[in-house]
């Protein structure tokens, strides 16, 4: 499959987890379901996101003033029980098109409370 740089499917947020968005330019509603996490990457910068379309191999991203963004990142839509190692396959704006390369599960600390 090839990766384009052109966006197919930009919606506009409307803030619930299910919910009539707007195709720019166009006004046609269409029903997206999305999810909340954070994006981060190596110097400790984090950014709330929506990701629509999510599966375990790749999403589309919304990120309100995203900058500068290196090819590899992390996401984590579980408060970090679970994170995505991310690749950036196109970018318009700052709405993104991610690869998930890999998932890590993050082992919960165990209590260490002997009395047991």
């Amino acid at each position: 499959m090839a990766i384009s740089s052109t966006l197919t499917d930009h919606v506009v947020h409307l803030g619930t987890k299910s919910s009539v968005a707007y195709v720019p330019g166009i006004g046609l509603p269409m029903s997206k379901v999305y999810m909340d996490g954070l994006l981060f990457f190596e110097g400790g910068r984090e950014l709330h996101i929506v990701a629509y379309d999510v599966s375990r191999t790749n999403a589309q991203v919304h990120v309100v003033g995203l900058g500068l963004l290196p090819i590899h990142f992390y996401i984590t839509f579980d408060d970090f029980l679970t994170v995505g190692k991310c690749r950036l396959a196109w970018r318009y704006r700052d709405d993104i098109g991610v690869i998930f390369e890999r998932w890590h599960d993050i082992p919960q600390h165990k209590s260490l409370d002997q009395s047991r």
